[in-house]
């Protein structure tokens, strides 16, 4: 029987909506179950489950006695997989994927057939050099101080 996913339907979600959250109420702070759940549009039981899941790898969890909250659970933080996960601290393979996309939507959307041509030539460049190699670059460029 296949494992359902709940990665893209809840996981990720709540997870960019507890990044953005703590973001938002600044360092230190935590919040709870109830404004991820507004944020989201999920119910308490599905972010609670989600935060479950994402622990230890992505949040950090604390219990507190919340008088008859049935989830009494605050995020205190995230950590830098979390952050990276929701782009907000971008990996070099997501922002290689992202320029390669974006590349293959601009070329599907020129009209002017010199800016098409140029386009297709620095794609062709582009994925010409292999993923890795172009991964190792993008890398470059992001620890480097530009």
């Amino acid at each position: 029987m296949p494992v359902n996913t709940t990665w893209l339907t809840r996981d990720l979600p709540v997870l960019e909506a507890t990044v953005d959250l703590l973001n938002e109420l600044g360092h230190p702070g935590a919040i709870t179950v109830s404004p991820i759940a507004d944020r989201t549009h999920m119910s308490a039981q599905d972010v609670f489950d989600a935060l479950l899941a994402l622990q230890p790898e992505y949040v950090t969890l604390q219990m507190v006695l919340a008088g008859g909250d049935p989830n009494p659970q605050m995020v205190t933080g995230v950590t830098a997989a979390a952050r990276r996960a929701t782009g907000q601290w971008p990996s070099a393979e997501a922002l290689t994927d992202r320029l390669l996309l974006a590349l293959q939507q601009a070329l599907d959307q020129e009209t002017d057939a010199t800016r098409k041509s140029k386009l297709r030539s620095a794609a062709d460049a582009l994925t010409g050099m292999g993923r890795d190699v172009l991964v190792a670059v993008v890398a470059s460029a992001l620890t480097s101080h530009l």
